[in-house]
């Protein structure tokens, strides 16, 4: 009986310690953490970012729209408006397939047009 006595009255005490103790850890580890937040530790390097390699005229798809194909080759922007006689007003915004499909022709027909086109120019 005399020992449950000194469990219960030292119970306190340890709950007292533990709490102290769980304290102190919280303050060091919040601390801690300002510290390596202010140093930097957490940021994430910056991405590298490749540029995107020129293409060649081989490279020319259906699914490229024409301003793409005449920022990548340096083209005014209505040299293929003009030279494929294109009345659509999305132009450049439009895909090179697409415009093939809404004039029933074939989109590698198209695209080999274009090819020319730039060797041409």
């Amino acid at each position: 009986m005399q020992k449950l006595r000194q469990f219960v009255s030292f119970r306190p005490i340890l709950a007292l310690a533990i709490s102290a103790i769980l304290i102190a850890s919280l303050f060091f580890l919040f601390r801690e953490y300002g510290i390596l937040r202010e140093v930097g530790i957490f940021e994430r390097p910056p991405m590298r970012r490749e540029l995107p390699r020129k293409i060649t005229v081989e490279d020319i798809q259906p699914w490229m729209t024409f301003d793409y194909i005449n920022k990548q080759f340096d083209l005014e922007g209505d040299y293929l408006k003009n030279a494929l006689n294109i009345t659509d007003p999305r132009y450049p915004n439009i895909p090179v397939g697409s415009f093939s499909k809404r004039q029933k022709m074939d989109p590698r027909t198209t695209v080999e047009k274009i090819k020319q086109l730039i060797r041409e120019n």
